[in-house]
């Protein structure tokens, strides 16, 4: 199956997809070259391609998610719960940016960040730190800068 879907154009293979359920949509799809893999992803329906990525290793999706073009990646970010978006976008070397690129609303970006501070899972950024709520700082004293 996996040789039929890498020939066929996307859109075609993205519709068979579709219609499987979402396990076997990722053992396809994770059996699938790089090369196509990301425009399968991104030519499947939203709701498809959240639950497919939502089904496997949270590494895994961070990939394929990545893969996909700027403009498909913020229509199936849309669709990942408010639980899953910030897993999947914490496996990313630079969330930051791939939030940016893919134009997604900043209420879902404060969203996603809220999200990942009340679960502790907070994903490396270039974000400021801020002092500790305890009042000592965790920077020398003669340091000016703001936090």
């Amino acid at each position: 199956m996996v040789g039929q879907l890498a020939d066929m154009p996307a859109s075609e293979a993205a519709r068979r997809l579709d219609a499987v359920p979402a396990a076997r949509a990722v053992e396809v799809l994770t059996e699938m070259d790089d090369e196509v893999v990301g425009d399968i992803l991104g030519a499947m329906q939203r709701t498809a391609a959240a639950a497919a990525l939502t089904t496997m290793p949270l590494a895994v999706a961070a990939e394929l998610l990545l893969r996909t073009q700027y403009d498909q990646r913020a229509g199936i970010l849309s669709q990942l719960s408010a639980e899953a978006a910030p897993v999947i976008l914490a496996e990313m070397p630079d969330w930051i940016t791939v939030l940016a690129q893919s134009r997604v609303a900043p209420d879902k970006v404060v969203q996603f960040w809220r999200t990942c501070r009340s679960t502790a899972r907070l994903p490396s950024s270039p974000a400021r730190r801020r002092p500790p709520r305890n009042g000592s700082p965790s920077r020398p004293p003669h340091w000016q800068g703001e936090w």
